[in-house]
């Protein structure tokens, strides 16, 4: 297993040192370990232990992955439908250059979610679905 996400890491998503991976998801979610060797290559983790849709005086998920400058995130398809309804969106200050790629998990995601990703988050940036990958067992 380890050597597969390597190739994914380095391959697939040009993962390098330096760059930052976000994570919110729960240790008892299946993705919630996938990134962990990543640290091999240097990278780092942001861990956010919240739920996406939280917003705390102004901020919100966008801006805590402009301000520790992720790259590269896992969102849940349904999360990414609930922040497209309450119109979470990133604020005209946030700053989401690093973010090159966010994969799409937990549900098979539908068009409507890449249309917000790339007309109201960021237009360059690469939209990948984790959904319909097998469950990989970590020992």
């Amino acid at each position: 297993a380890f050597i597969g996400l390597m190739r994914d890491y380095v391959l697939h998503l040009n993962l390098k040192s330096g760059d930052v991976i976000g994570n919110y998801s729960p240790a008892g979610w299946a993705v919630w370990i996938y990134p962990i060797p990543s640290l091999a290559l240097g990278v780092k983790q942001f861990l956010f232990n919240g739920s996406p849709t939280y917003r705390e005086k102004g901020r919100n998920l966008w801006d805590h992955l402009s301000e520790n400058k992720v790259t590269y995130i896992f969102i849940a398809s349904g999360d990414l439908i609930d922040l497209e309804d309450m119109n979470i969106v990133p604020g005209p200050n946030t700053d989401l250059d690093c973010l090159k790629v966010i994969s799409l998990s937990g549900s098979p995601p539908k068009p409507r979610n890449y249309k917000f990703l790339l007309n109201k988050v960021k237009k360059d940036m690469y939209i990948g679905s984790m959904y319909g990958m097998y469950v990989k067992v970590y020992l």
